[in-house]
C-alpha cells in the first residue's frame, strides 16, 4: 500500500504564507513538503467542506494555498495505491491561479501510462523540479514512505515569521 496527501513547493515565502506551525519535510532540489495528515487539516476551521475534484483536500486548504501562491509555486499531490491499483492527483497554483490541474490518472487492468503522464510528474515539472535519469516523483524521493504519515518522522516545524 502507497498512500500520499502533501503540498509541495520550492519557495519558503508560500510556506510562510499558508500561516502556522505546520510539518515540512525538505526533500532533494529544494523542494519542502507539507504532509496533509489530520492534524493539519484540522488548522482550518472549514475542513469539513472537500474540493469537488481532489479527494484528499478542503475547499478551505485550496483557497488558502491559492493565496499563498502570490508567493510562488504550490501543489496539493495526492496517491492512493493498493496491490498495483490506484490513482494519483495533483493541482498546481501560481499567481494566485490554478495553473495544472486537477489532473488524475489511475492505474489497474493492466494499464501503465508513461511516466510523464502521472499527475504528480506533471506538478513537480510545474515546480521546476528537473528529473535527469528518474522521474521526478522519485528524484525528490516521494516513495521514500509508504504512508503520508510516516513522512512525519523527518519533519521540522514551520513557523509563519520564521523559516521553513
Amino acid at each position: 500500500m502507497y498512500t500520499l496527501a502533501a503540498f509541495l513547493t520550492r519557495t519558503p515565502e508560500t510556506l510562510r504564507q499558508l500561516g502556522g506551525e505546520l510539518p515540512v519535510v525538505r526533500l532533494p532540489q529544494e523542494c519542502l513538503m507539507v504532509p496533509f495528515v489530520r492534524a493539519v487539516r484540522d488548522l482550518v476551521q472549514d475542513r469539513a467542506e472537500a474540493h469537488p475534484d481532489l479527494d484528499d483536500l478542503t475547499a478551505g486548504w485550496a483557497a488558502l494555498a491559492e493565496r499563498a501562491s502570490a508567493a510562488g509555486a504550490i501543489a496539493f499531490c495526492q496517491a492512493d495505491f493498493f496491490g498495483g491499483t490506484g490513482g494519483q492527483s495533483s493541482i498546481v497554483w501560481r499567481d494566485g491561479a490554478v495553473v495544472l490541474g486537477p489532473v488524475h490518472t489511475f492505474l489497474g487492468d493492466g494499464d501503465n501510462p508513461p511516466a510523464s503522464a502521472w499527475p504528480i510528474n506533471a506538478a513537480l515539472a510545474e515546480l521546476g523540479v528537473v528529473a535527469g535519469g528518474l522521474d521526478a516523483f522519485d528524484t525528490v524521493r516521494l516513495g521514500g514512505r509508504r504512508r503520508t504519515e510516516r513522512w512525519l518522522e523527518h519533519a521540522e516545524p514551520s513557523r509563519p515569521n520564521g523559516s521553513a
